[in-house]
Order: C-alpha cells, then structure tokens, then sequence
C-alpha cells in the first residue's frame, strides 16, 4: 500500500518530496553564487511532509473525507522524525531550531496549537505517535513501503538510517516553544527564508506549475533593450531611431543599486523602469486598475516562454474569488491541496516579473500565516513602487520598513521608487532610513512640448451638464472624459448615447478582464477615434494621447495625472484642450482617492484638497495661458507645501508612525523617530503571528474595504467544466471586480450564488454587456 502526500491527483509522499527539491533546484540556479543556507532547505523539505505517513491521514485521502475525528495535523507529527536527521547532520542548536519550526508550522500557525491544548496535548501528541504512526505502520504491512522512502531520503541527504520506526522522538515538543537565542538574529532571518521558501516550494510543486521561470536568466535580461525597441516601434509608432535618454541609461547602469527617480508625467521613467528590471522583478502600484493596465504593456514587451505562458504575473489588492466560510476556516482540509485561491496567487507569483498592489506585497509586515511566503519571494528581487506620492503616510512608511528590513545579504532586494514629485516630508522620511540610492532627478524643461490650455466649468443644474458635454463631444473624432466614480462614468455614458453621439465607448473597472484587455487595446492606438468615457484608472500607466480631455475636479495630483492624457505626445505648436467641470448637483467633497485627503477633508472642511484644487484650477484658467509641464510641476510642488495640506501631511506621518510602532510593542523617543525594519519584524519571535489572517493584514495596511471578484453563470458553468490549468486563465480573464458594496448589495438581494467550489456567481438576472459592463441597476428576485 502507498503511503499518499495529495489525492487529488494522486501522489506518494516520495513523490511530493523529488517535486519540491525539483523547485528548490530551480530557485538555487536561477540564484547562483547565493548565501542562502540551502541545507536547511533541503532538510525541511525532506521532513516536511513525513508526518502524513499516519493512519488517520491516510485513512482521510482513501475515503476522500474531510476530517477526521481526533486527527493531529501532519506536521506536528512530522516533528518525530527531525532529530534522528538533525542528529547525524551535525546541526548547530540555532539550525535544529530553524528546521524544527520550520516543519512544525508549516500549516497552521503557533497560536493556533497553543490556544487549543486539550486537542494538542503533548499526551494526545504521544498518543497519536503510537498509535497512528508506529502502531500503523507495522500493523498495516507498510514497512516495505516506508523502508523505500527512508533509503531515498538516505540517498537525498547523504547519511544512513535516516528514520527508524524505532527510534521515534516522543519528547520533541520541546522545540515547540523555544526561542531563537542569537542576538543579532541571523537565525531569525534564516527562519523567515527557510520557512518562506519552503512554503513557496510546497506551493510551487502542489499546484503542478513546475515548468515556469522563477527567475529570468543573463540572456534574456540582456534582450530587455531589444524588446523594448520592438514594443516603440511596432505598439508605440515611433519612427526613425530610438535612443535611450540619459537618466534611462543611467537607470540601467545601476540596476545592482537603490534609485529614486522623480520625473514628470510623460519623461519615460516608464521605460527607465524596464531597463532597470533584474533576474527577478516586481512592479508596485497603488490601485489595482493601475496594476491591471500596466499589465497589458508588460505582457506584449516580455511576452511568452517556450510553453506559451506569460513571463507577467499579477496580483490584485482584492478579496479572495474564493469564499472563505467559516467551516473551511476552522477545518484542517488545507493539509491535503491548495484551495484554488493559493494555486492562483502561486501561480502569478512564480513568474519572474510580478505586477502586484502594493498592499499584498507589504502586509506582510504584519506577519500573517505564511507571510513568510511573500518574503522569501522577494529574495534577489529589483522592487519598483510607482507613484509614491499616491500613497497615505502610513502605507508609505510601511513600505519603508518592509524594504529596510529587505535590504540585506540574506534577501539582497533593491528598490526604485518613482514619483511625478516627491513631497517634500516622502523626502524626509526617506532619509530618515538612511537608505543608500542613487537619485534621478529629471528636471521639466520649458519646451513646446505637451502644451495644453486650461479651463474651468461650474455646473449648477443637471441640463447644463448634458448641454455641456453634447456641444464640446458632437463634433469631436476622439476625446476623453474622466469622472471619479462607476456610476457617474455610465450616467454620462447613457446622457451621451441618448443624446446620439456617436462612437463612445466606457472603460471602467466593473468589466471582465478579457473585456478590459480589449478595450485598453483600443483606447492605446492614439490614431483610433472614438469617445471614452473613463474613471480614473486611465491615471497611472497609460500611454494615451487626446487632444481634448473633460475631467471632473478631483485633487491637484489626480488633476496633474489626468492632465498627462492630454496632448501627450504634442509637439511645436499643438495646443490640447483640457476642461475641468464641477458638477454641483451630484458633487461631493468627499470624493477622493487618497486616505490623506479624506483626512484633511475631514481635519478642515473649510480648506480640503477639493477646495485648494478648485481654487488653483479657477486661477490658472482666468490667465487664459498655456500650462506647461514646468508650470505644472510647480503647481504640485507648491500644492504640497501649502501650509494647510503640509501639516496634515506631518501630523499624519507622525500619528501613522506612532500607530505603526505601537502595533509592534515599540516606543518612539521622539515624534517621527523610525526605526528599522528588523526591529518590527524580529522583536518578537518570527513565528508568532501579529494578525491571524491576511485580510486583517491588508485592512491595517489601506484602512480601507476591499474589492471582490464575481463571475457571471454562464461562465462559471464554462469554467467548471474545463481543467485545472486551463481553469485559472479562465478565471483570470471572466472575473469581474466589484466594490464591498456592491457585494453586498448584491448578495442582500439574493442575486450571489455559490457553486460546490465557493465561486462567487451572479444570478442569471443581472445583465452584463461588453460595452457598459456590470448593470449594478438590479432589483431582489423577491421584489
């Protein structure tokens, strides 16, 4: 009889082990002349799943149950097992540790066991071993089977009688709760990267994506100028010879070293960026629409491996597809596979280049289960953050930890942070690090380049919005209107459509992905005419160029974002249009994009973000002159040293920081004192747990609510009856993100189903259409 690690598809424990050295191997190449102790990797490896040689798991698989009455998890039981190994290893009292922790909790996590004693007694713990392993195997006649994996395992780690049935280590619970002793936590770090890379093996190995490319090799790395030659010609259309700009060229000189570039809106940081990516990249951005977009262009410059799959990973700040309920959360069931959501989030980031929130890569400071994963994923890795000056004082100082504490040999992760402007006080506490980087400082020169005339529009009644918007579109061949919210987006859209202008399209985020992609096809062609009607993930990463461009007011770093989609490309004496509307009648101050703006909206209503961009808009547009980019960047400069936004920008940094060191049990010394990364991450032992789940990581991280994904019936039927593999595409490309809201909105009226799997479906009644996107007009079925 087998001894089983997976049922689904079925698989030996021997089996599993070769898949995860498989990957380990491949990560090891991809690495080279590394300091990783790839010893304790392979130790924990070979022991980690040594546990599931027990009656009750495998009775489990046999009969395909869930749980099991009185079951120990696998992995403490693969506790017995480590010190007949460790022992004749010669392991050091700090290494024992890292591997014993390593393999106890690698499911669960330490409190979960520890708060739950009268089923994790270290009685239970014996009784289990007796009967459940020793007593198993000779009983069932498993000896021969357990004789092969134990030479193999002899053969894997190059010593003999590596596991005796009678030699069985009763009392190892002892290393349950032991403490890592170096002062200088090197074993700490050592325990974070072994845990993390284990998981991410494990992960790797039970999704059966093995044939991916973790790591980009030196040839391809060196092709990056070539593709990126290709994708201007052929995407782009630029004519003639193309040469790289100084600050590009000094990008990829130094892509061993921290940069910082600030560089206005069209300067092509974008492709400095490119230039600057390593065996192993990551994108950072702070909204998922700008994720997604940055995504589409991403995939056509990198393109395919020989397997035809996409070099681009992504991952979405969002809620799980999958419903996570109470039953799954409390059962034990994650022992035996991945849950479709991890085999996702697995497969995107075990790409070389992943495209990702901000907030699911930094939550991981807060040390939920597994966090481990995502920061051993990191290792070697060049971080790009775009637009940092996007994000909220908390968030930003949350990156700053986590990559202070990155930047080190054990995980040698650089940064390039890019900004349109770096605010002054980002500056400050940047510094307050004591980071080491190089600094691109791109200077706006007064050219007649992207020149645009500014003007405003004050609309009190809902006819003059209509009348408005029907004279300056009639006529038009391609133009661009962006709004700040879904629903505004479609209220104009339909307005536009009865009042029978022609060619308009909607691009907003409540499409399906492949919808989305398509349409982000067409808007990107600068030579296609047409109408958009968008919402403000047209911001951030988009290269699109209109000649007249209607936004409605939102804060001056949105407005200056906004203001790079028009006349983008425009030289000499081409002027674009660039109409800033308010719209009393639905307006709302506290429409922003921004925690910090709601909070200055909320400190001082008499003088909020809204309020200081209107102001500055009014101005500018009674001087009847052309804003160039140098004006504009002066603008911003000056909007973030207004003394009003400034000190809320320094009290929120200090209150943020205070926050901060406060959830790690740190006292600050004095206001806006930092501290380093290590002193979060390491100040208490690595594997207790600060949060007990990631979604209460990533709610500390935005303060704010997530999305979630849906799919409509008809392909949810489409994709439960196609293959695992192929199920993820499909998944990836129908999904459909809605706000929490909606959601629930949605889910009160009766219109969410859930298959056998916990797919969010939406009821056959809510329409759906590739040119105006999820009808969020919907009524209850009982209405």
């Amino acid at each position: 009889m087998e001894l089983l690690a997976k049922s689904d598809p079925k698989q030996t424990i021997l089996e599993h082990t070769h898949k995860l050295l498989e990957v380990m191997k491949k990560i090891q190449d991809g690495l080279q002349n590394d300091s990783t102790n790839w010893k304790l990797l392979k130790i924990a490896i070979v022991l980690h799943d040594l546990g599931k040689a027990n009656r009750k798991f495998q009775e489990k698989l046999r009969n395909k149950e869930k749980i099991v009455e009185g079951e120990i998890q696998h992995n403490l039981l693969s506790g017995v097992f480590i010190k007949n190994i460790t022992d004749k290893l010669f392991l050091t009292k700090e290494e024992k540790n890292i591997i014993y922790k390593s393999v106890l909790f690698h499911h669960k996590y330490y409190l979960y066991y520890a708060e739950n004693p009268e089923k994790y007694s270290f009685d239970k713990v014996q009784e289990a071993i007796s009967d459940d392993i020793e007593n198993y195997i000779k009983d069932e006649n498993l000896c021969e089977e357990f004789l092969i994996l134990s030479r193999e395992i002899d053969s894997i780690l190059n010593i003999e009688n590596s596991i005796d049935l009678n030699k069985l280590d009763y009392d190892y619970y002892r290393f349950y709760n032991e403490e890592f002793t170096d002062k200088n936590h090197k074993d700490k770090k050592e325990f974070i990267l072994t845990k993390g890379l284990l998981h991410l093996c494990d992960h790797i190995a039970s999704s059966g994506y093995m044939d991916g490319n973790f790591y980009f090799d030196s040839e391809f790395i060196e092709s990056i100028d070539t593709k990126l030659m290709r994708f201007l010609k052929e995407e782009r259309k630029i004519q003639g010879k193309i040469e790289f700009r100084n600050f590009q060229n000094k990008t990829f000189e130094n892509r061993n070293k921290n940069i910082l570039t600030e560089a206005f809106t069209g300067s092509g940081k974008t492709i400095a960026d490119h230039r600057w990516s390593g065996k192993r990249k990551f994108y950072l951005v702070p909204t998922k629409i700008s994720a997604e977009a940055f995504y589409f262009d991403a995939e056509k410059i990198y393109g395919y491996d020989e397997k035809k799959e996409s070099y681009i990973g992504i991952i979405h700040g969002e809620a799980s597809l999958y419903l996570l309920n109470e039953n799954e959360k409390n059962s034990e069931n994650d022992s035996i596979s991945l849950t479709d959501s991890t085999y996702q989030l697995t497969r995107n980031l075990s790409k070389p280049y992943i495209i990702s929130t901000i907030d699911q890569i930094c939550t991981a400071i807060f040390k939920y289960p597994g966090y481990e994963k995502t920061l051993a994923a990191l290792k070697d890795a060049n971080v790009t953050v775009d637009e940092i000056h996007l994000l909220s004082p908390k968030m930003y100082l949350l990156l700053l930890y986590l990559l202070s504490f990155l930047e080190n040999k054990e995980f040698n992760t650089r940064f390039h942070l890019m900004t349109a402007t770096m605010p002054d006080i980002y500056k400050e506490y940047l510094n307050k690090f004591a980071f080491e980087y190089e600094e691109n400082q791109i200077e706006v020169k007064e050219t007649d380049k992207a020149l645009v005339q500014l003007s405003f529009k004050e609309l009190k009644k809902e006819k003059n919005k209509i009348e408005f918007l029907k004279d300056r579109l009639k006529n038009k061949d391609r133009a661009l209107v962006i709004v700040n919210t879904i629903k505004h987006a479609k209220e104009i859209y339909d307005i536009l459509e009865k009042e029978q202008i022609n060619n308009i399209h909607l691009l907003h985020s409540q499409f399906k992905f492949i919808d989305k992609k398509d349409k982000y096809k067409v808007i990107l062609d600068n030579n296609v005419s047409g109408i958009w009607i968008t919402t403000q993930l047209v911001e951030i990463a988009l290269d699109i160029d209109f000649d007249l461009v209607i936004s409605e007011l939102s804060p001056l770093e949105s407005q200056i974002q906004r203001m790079g989609r028009c006349n983008r490309h425009g030289e000499g004496e081409k002027i674009g249009e660039y109409i800033v509307f308010e719209d009393n009648i639905k307006g709302d101050k506290k429409t922003t994009y921004s925690d910090i703006n709601k909070k200055i909206y909320e400190l001082n209503s008499k003088s909020s973000p809204i309020d200081e961009t209107k102001k500055i808009i009014k101005e500018v547009s009674k001087e009847k002159s052309i804003l160039r980019q140098k004006r504009r960047k002066k603008l911003l400069v000056n909007y973030f040293r207004n003394s009003n936004i400034s000190s809320c920008y320094k009290e929120e940094f200090e209150k943020a920081n205070e926050e901060i060191l406060k959830l790690f049990s740190i006292r600050s010394n004095t206001k806006g004192e930092v501290k380093k990364g290590n002193d979060l991450l390491l100040n208490t032992e690595p594997h207790l747990n600060l949060t007990d789940h990631k979604r209460v990581a990533q709610k500390l991280f935005r303060e704010s609510d997530m999305n979630f994904k849906i799919l409509l019936a008809i392909d949810a039927k489409e994709i439960k009856n196609t293959s695992r593999v192929n199920k993820f595409k499909l998944i990836m490309e129908k999904s459909i993100t809605i706000s929490k809201g909606v959601f629930y909105k949605l889910k009160k009226n009766n219109l969410i189903n859930y298959s056998e799997k916990g797919i969010f479906v939406l009821d056959n009644s809510v329409e759906y259409t590739s040119e105006k996107g999820l009808d969020d007009n919907f009524k209850s079925n009982f209405s």
